[in-house]
């Protein structure tokens, strides 16, 4: 160790005490053992692949979810911060389209607050995620429809990169690809007969086109936007900051956001 560490350390501890340093290091390891520790998710698989997240019962019996990152379902922490906006701040008595069903966490948490379940779609892109996403739906006794898709505008199909839980999937980092069929939250509130919904979205980056093409669609037809922001190379501080500058011009007013998850309310249906 050299003498700049030593220094470094040392100006930490009187600057900061070493309890506050240990804390923040105790914390540090521990979001990374559950993020990333077999044996948690070694125990998970002994347990049938089955974890209590809330009041719900998921299925994590999928060969896209790694040993490894079954420990951050151990722990029920999966998309922690997208559930605490929803019990904060989803209309109970509007339907739901959610773009990003992944396993069915999220849908199912949304289901159970809905005065009418069966008015909730999920569309979701991943063909091998579907079976998981479909029993967890069953398993929790849910009644939202899926819809195998992806958000797209430039053709009736979109390639879809398959990749990991988690990853965005639109990003080339394989040769391992499928088409899928292209939405767009137009279509699908045409298909549906939706006419004012809540609408959830986590779709790993493709969340701003969807932001910068439908905004009008938005305006009209959206009162709830709960979605999470993906940003890095597809989204730059300068395009995020002109899409939240055309929502607001659109009657959205911003209402919180937990983490990387943003909560807009469109004033227009304010009772």
């Amino acid at each position: 160790m050299g003498f700049n560490t030593l220094n470094h350390w040392w100006s930490k501890i009187r600057s900061d005490g070493p309890k506050q340093i240990l804390i923040r290091r105790w914390f540090r390891y521990k979001q990374y053992w559950k993020k990333n520790n077999y044996v948690f998710g070694r125990i998970v698989e002994l347990m049938g692949n089955r974890v209590n997240i809330g009041t719900l019962t998921i299925s994590v019996d999928n060969p896209q979810i790694s040993t490894h990152e079954k420990s951050i379902f151990f722990f029920g922490e999966w998309e922690q911060h997208e559930r605490d906006a929803i019990d904060l701040y989803l209309r109970s008595d509007l339907p739901v389209v959610e773009l990003g069903g992944c396993l069915g966490v999220v849908s199912c948490h949304i289901n159970k607050k809905l005065e009418r379940p069966e008015q909730h779609v999920v569309v979701e892109a991943n063909p091998g995620i579907l079976p998981t996403l479909e029993k967890n739906r069953e398993l929790n006794n849910c009644k939202f429809s899926v819809r195998h898709a992806a958000l797209g505008y430039e053709s009736s199909n979109v390639v879809l990169h398959l990749a990991k839980i988690g990853d965005n999937s639109l990003v080339p980092i394989s040769d391992n690809t499928v088409e899928v069929p292209a939405v767009s939250l137009k279509t699908v509130l045409q298909d549906t007969g939706f006419e004012t919904i809540s609408l959830v979205m986590d779709i790993e980056g493709a969340e701003v086109d969807l932001l910068e093409r439908e905004i009008d669609v938005l305006k009209k037809s959206v009162a709830t936007l709960i979605f999470e922001i993906h940003r890095g190379e597809m989204c730059s501080q300068a395009r995020w900051d002109t899409i939240r500058g055309n929502l607001v011009e659109a009657d959205f007013r911003i209402l919180d956001r937990i983490g990387v998850t943003w909560v807009f309310e469109n004033t227009r249906f304010i009772h």
